[in-house]
């Protein structure tokens, strides 16, 4: 247990002395004090270094973006011979985990007196090193307590009496919050009581004859006060938090963070970057990008998978990936997972792998989920189907993934469909819960996912070094594997290892290595335009109606592509650079030569005729049955059948 004011000695010299106060005006008033008193308190060995709403927490959540903050380099320079006071109410509605780097910040001796609930300090320091302020309405425990640690007069903390007090029965909301096991939102709560605290300033609060008694006009218009703000504060809740890239903040250790990617929208970069980086990385570092391949597609693998039996696999899958809940140092890790082909699952295998990955332990599960322009991503979409074995050009798979409820199915690769009534987003804002959704707006071929993630994840947002891209294929490019497919006889038989082997691998890889012919772009029709921008304005849409953590321009996912001039005409297609072909041809040839040579076929041994007895005289066949039936063998050169 915390000790009590009557146990509580003077502090040491050297000591870092942090107030925790309730938030409201009492705090408000010591934290003013502190400063008037600042020289006085100086003559008696006390150095004030932060005194006010959030300025402890700053410099906290500046050491966790790995900034130095002024009020650390004021810790480092601070005398043996003083004590330091530091007081911050808004550190009250903190979580465990975001004051879990506090003592490091802190440093040295630390000494904490707080008015409400104790236990997480208890946790963070020891109960030596906590006092827990008892409550009396209208008094000033506080300040007497915190003066009688630092062996000051009693009354030079204490507000004149001059000072406007806290309502009392705001007083008593804010204490009461304080004790909550789970502290509410600090914003919410200060919106609320601010507006009941200035309602109940207008009005006839100060004509009740004692502090338990507020007259009834007062706390009804403090009442109707709170509820407008919360209710502005509920409606604000169903639209999305938009974020800057500096506003994330990390998540807890241990979290694993999923990224979920459209198609065609800047994963290999993010995959790539994160296999490098994870390749590099010290030992014992807390985070880690699991696995030997730059992409987790084994899980979108189970879960897309057609049997029962390869979709149980999941569990084991993941069990592969990340270390079980009881391993040593598993809570103390964030694992970082990515797989796109995750966004082409419905609603129903959404929350089976969400119920798979929590199920698997860890601090918690967070989900960043990439978006794109959509007139982009057709176009990035549809040649991702051709690299895959499609033989449809680009104006009939558009005509076909148009829908005429304005949504959009992409043929062989349908991430924004809607068949099981929901969109993509609110599929997996479901089944993890909006707080843990964070969606990208991608702009710069997957570096800005990249950078939320490795904001997310607690390292700085260019920890992890970019490793580009290869380039697109041009539209003649794209032209020959679409021609190519067309000539494979019954293309749907084509093993899948073999066509990433000797087209993936092979020939298109061939085509991406060598330089860039002066070839057009594939690019959208200009029949398109419209239909994909209203795709992309159908999806801003979607995701403006739910409460999830955005960074970037919803707007932007409906973007004109960059080029304006539409798809090359189909006979411009027809002919190709003798250098793309020869790059593709090596390419495959290449990859077959590399690949381990087959185990040798052997031919079976001809079969020898069978024996007949049409040519064989009839003594020897005589001979052959009477030394049968005496044991007698037959002669060499003798046929015995």
């Amino acid at each position: 247990m915390p000790v009590d004011r009557a146990a509580s000695d003077r502090l040491p010299q050297g000591c870092r002395l942090l107030v925790v106060g309730t938030p409201g005006r009492e705090s408000a008033r010591l934290d003013a004090r502190l400063v008037d008193e600042s020289d006085a308190l100086a003559e008696h060995g006390v150095t004030v270094l932060a005194a006010g709403s959030r300025s402890v927490r700053a410099a906290l959540d500046a050491t966790a973006d790995e900034v130095t903050h002024p009020l650390v380099q004021a810790l480092s320079t601070t005398g043996p011979g003083t004590v330091a006071v530091l007081s911050d109410g808004s550190l009250a509605a903190a979580t465990p985990a975001e004051l879990s780097g506090l003592p490091a910040l802190l440093g040295g001796p630390v000494h904490v007196v707080v008015d409400g609930a104790p236990g997480p300090w208890v946790d963070l320091f020891g109960p030596d090193a906590v006092t827990a302020v008892g409550r009396t309405h209208g008094s000033p425990g506080l300040s007497a307590e915190l003066a009688r640690l630092l062996d000051l007069p009693t009354g030079q903390l204490v507000p004149p009496a001059g000072d406007a007090p806290e309502p009392p029965v705001l007083e008593g909301v804010w204490w009461r919050r304080a004790q909550e096991p789970v502290p509410a939102p600090l914003q919410l709560t200060e919106a609320l009581l601010d507006a009941a605290a200035g309602a109940l300033d207008r009005g006839a609060a100060g004509d009740a004859g004692t502090p338990s008694e507020v007259p009834l006009d007062g706390a009804a218009d403090a009442l109707y006060a709170a509820f407008r703000t919360a209710r502005d504060e509920v409606a604000a809740a169903g639209r999305p938090v938009r974020r800057t890239m500096d506003e994330l903040r990390p998540l807890p250790v241990g979290t694993t963070l999923l990224h979920v990617g459209l198609p065609a929208a800047g994963s290999d970069v993010v995959q790539r970057s994160w296999r490098a980086w994870s390749t590099a990385a010290l030992p014992g570092a807390r985070v880690a990008y699991p696995g030997a391949r730059d992409s987790h597609d084994v899980l979108a693998a189970c879960l897309l998978a057609g049997s029962p039996e390869e979709r149980a696999e999941l569990p084991a899958a993941i069990g592969r990936l990340l270390p079980p809940q009881e391993a040593e140092g598993a809570q103390h890790v964030t694992h970082v997972l990515s797989a796109e082909r995750l966004a082409l699952a419905d609603a129903r295998r959404v929350r089976a792998l969400v119920a798979a990955l929590r199920a698997a332990g860890g601090t918690g599960l967070h989900v960043v989920l990439t978006l794109r322009s959509v007139p982009e991503l057709l176009v990035a979409a549809w040649q991702h189907t051709v690299t895959s074995g499609s033989g449809h050009d680009l104006d009939t798979w558009l005509r076909t993934a148009f829908q005429d409820d304005g949504s959009v199915r992409m043929p062989g690769l349908d991430a924004l469909g809607e068949a099981d009534g929901t969109s993509l987003v609110a599929r997996w804002a479901d089944a993890v819960g909006p707080a843990q959704l964070t969606v990208v707006v991608e702009r710069d071929e997957g570096r800005d996912t990249l950078a939320v993630l490795a904001r997310l994840a607690g390292l700085g947002r260019d920890a992890v070094e970019v490793v580009p891209s290869t380039r697109a294929l041009t539209a003649r490019e794209t032209e020959l594997i679409r021609a190519f497919n067309a000539h494979l006889p019954y293309r749907a038989t084509v093993p899948p290892a073999q066509r990433r082997l000797l087209v993936r691998r092979g020939a298109i890889a061939g085509l991406l290595a060598g330089p860039r012919p002066d070839d057009a772009d594939a690019a959208l029709p200009a029949w398109a335009l419209a239909p994909a921008q209203a795709a992309g304005r159908r999806l801003e849409e979607q995701v403006s109606g739910l409460p999830v953590t955005v960074v970037g321009d919803l707007s932007a996912l409906a973007d004109a592509p960059p080029s304006p001039e539409g798809m090359p005409a189909a006979d411009d297609l027809t002919v190709l650079h003798r250098s793309s072909v020869e790059a593709a041809l090596l390419g495959m040839f290449d990859r077959a030569v590399r690949f381990p040579e087959p185990e040798p076929v052997v031919a079976p041994a001809p079969a020898s005729p069978r024996p007949s007895l049409r040519h064989v005289p009839t003594r020897a066949i005589a001979r052959e049955l009477v030394g049968r039936v005496t044991g007698r063998r037959a002669g060499a050169g003798e046929v015995r059948t």
